[in-house]
């Protein structure tokens, strides 16, 4: 693609298949595009420009910041923008801490296994699983070549925990 622009308001677009193509001559232009201004009114603008806040699009168009963008209707709509107030709610948190927890370490322990993943790891692991306990969240996160490699690993968290947190 050859972009020549001859004004600020014409453009002409030259398109060819490289398979045709003389780099020494080539063909005129094929496409010539004629940049027009917008005359539209302050609703649309704020649409266009993705719900840009109005004060902002008049100034962008009173200081000419903006080539060939011009305003036909200064006052916005009596109602409020519905996709702006959608963007503006908020939604109540869902807690995801637990309002109770076991007095005691290794009572009670979260464990998840997550595989077969789709790309294994360096040391061709397919498979992690996760142990957290409740009461001091103590945590580990071990490599699985399989799944019933979980009975080793929950003895050695178990073991492993026992000796850190006493």
């Amino acid at each position: 693609m050859k972009l020549q622009v001859s004004d600020p308001i014409t453009t002409n677009i030259t398109m060819f298949d490289s398979y045709i193509m003389d780099i020494m001559q080539p063909p005129d232009c094929i496409l010539t595009m004629h940049l027009t201004s917008s005359f539209t009114s302050l609703d649309l603008w704020h649409h266009c420009l993705s719900h840009l806040h109005t004060n902002a699009i008049t100034y962008m168009a009173d200081e000419g910041l903006v080539t060939g963008m011009t305003i036909s209707d200064r006052e916005a709509s009596s109602g409020l923008c519905k996709l702006c107030l959608k963007g503006k709610q908020t939604r109540e948190v869902n807690c995801k801490v637990m309002t109770m927890h076991t007095e005691h370490v290794l009572s009670h322990v979260h464990t998840n296994i997550c595989g077969p993943l789709s790309t294994p790891s360096h040391c061709s692991y397919r498979y992690f699983i996760t142990f957290i306990d409740d009461s001091s969240h103590y945590t580990s996160t071990s490599p699985l070549w399989k799944t019933s490699e979980v009975r080793k690993l929950l003895k050695a968290f178990i073991t492993q925990a026992e000796l850190e947190t006493g």
